[in-house]
């Protein structure tokens, strides 16, 4: 902690500074200035083989062929967090064959031919809301360069870096398939073809960047847009992030299931989003049914099950008479004036579309209907 490694050079190996060989020391709030690597890379640390863990460490106008405030070769996976890399000549960082992951780091007018901030090879590093301002390269990537590798971005920022052929914020050479998540590209050049990003045989993917004001274009070569991109060859400034993702959960407005809601909240883990059901808090339900969130509708319930015991019996035509306000009355009463009588009968009669005097309701008043009659003459006696 807090060492300070300045004016040092090394021969052959690498490593001006520090060189590390199969060996992982944890380093916090040291600093290396002016060191030179003469016949290697990493004028400020060379890593062979090994991962060390830095934290708020500065390198700051070493020298090397690559790396010139740091190289790490031989499957060298160093993780460094809020570490600054300035001025440096051979670029900031150098992987060959490694696997670096930082996180909150700032490269600021670092040079080198290509890759002036940052260059992989074969590497497929790791980057967390760093920062890459007024880097250069000779060729390409001025601020950074990938060849034949696949590192992933998230929330990093390019800004007013050059480059003398192609990708003035990056370039991506041969076989480069760069993850771009939350990055911004802004106010970078490049001589000869993508000023933001340059895709040659190569693809970046990339979900809610902004690029615009790039020279002489945002993007050189293919690339697949993932959504929610602002993407411009002009100078008219993208919209910030939160203002076409209202709800932040990385998916643009316009195609959000859910603006302003979080489409992956589900508190019933039935998978479907609270967003999108009408019971969030029933796992066996996503819209209420017959008997409502949280009551299960019983086998065979359906719209005529209103008791939801599922079946449909006199019960539920009694709940269907109390909904409507309809009386169940009394029976015979076909006419509901509170009497059983003749105009009931008449009523029956009219509904079922017989004739008063066709008795036996065959359609037709003969001496079959008088005989009825004839035989029932006499008192009365209702069965």
């Amino acid at each position: 902690s807090n060492c300070t490694f300045t004016n040092n050079s090394a021969k052959n190996d690498g490593g001006g500074g520090m060189h590390n060989d199969n060996s992982s020391p944890n380093l916090s709030d040291c600093t290396f200035v002016d060191n030179l690597a003469n016949n290697d890379g990493g004028g400020g640390m060379n890593n062979d083989n090994s991962s060390p863990n830095l934290a708020n460490c500065t390198f700051t106008n070493n020298s090397a062929s690559c790396g010139g405030g740091m190289s790490n070769e031989e499957t060298s996976s160093p993780t460094l967090t809020d570490c600054t890399f300035t001025e440096n000549s051979g670029g900031g960082i150098c992987n060959f064959d490694g696997n670096s992951t930082l996180t909150n780091c700032t490269f600021t007018g670092n040079s080198n031919g290509s890759g002036g901030g940052m260059a992989n090879y074969n590497s497929n590093s790791n980057l967390t809301n760093c920062t890459f301002e007024s880097n250069s390269a000779k060729w390409d990537g001025g601020g950074m360069y990938n060849d034949q590798c696949s590192p992933t971005l998230s929330g990093c920022t390019f800004t007013n870096n050059v480059s003398g052929n192609y990708g003035g914020g990056m370039s991506n050479y041969l076989e480069c398939y760069p993850t771009l998540i939350g990055c911004t590209f802004t106010n970078n050049s490049a001589d000869d073809g993508g000023g933001g990003i340059s895709n040659v045989a190569s693809n970046s993917t990339m979900t809610n960047c902004r690029i615009w004001c790039n020279t002489p274009e945002a993007i050189y070569g293919s690339y697949t847009d993932n959504g929610c991109n602002c993407i411009r060859n002009d100078c008219v400034e993208c919209p910030d992030l939160e203002d076409v993702d209202a709800d932040g959960d990385g998916v643009c407005d316009e195609e959000d299931l859910c603006p302003g809601v979080d489409d992956n909240l589900d508190s019933d883990q039935d998978g479907t989003p609270n967003c999108l059901e009408s019971c969030p808090d029933d796992p066996l339900k996503t819209e209420p049914g017959n008997c409502g969130c949280g009551v299960i509708d019983t086998p065979g319930s359906g719209v005529w099950d209103l008791d939801c015991d599922g079946d449909y019996d006199e019960d539920d035509v009694l709940l269907a008479m109390e909904e409507f306000d309809i009386s169940a009355g009394t029976p015979g009463d076909v006419n509901g004036d509170g009497n059983v009588d003749l105009a009931d009968r008449e009523a029956l009669n009219q509904t079922l579309g017989l004739c008063a005097a066709d008795i036996n309701g065959d359609g037709e008043v003969n001496g079959a209907d008088i005989g009825l009659l004839l035989g029932a003459w006499g008192v009365c006696v209702p069965d």
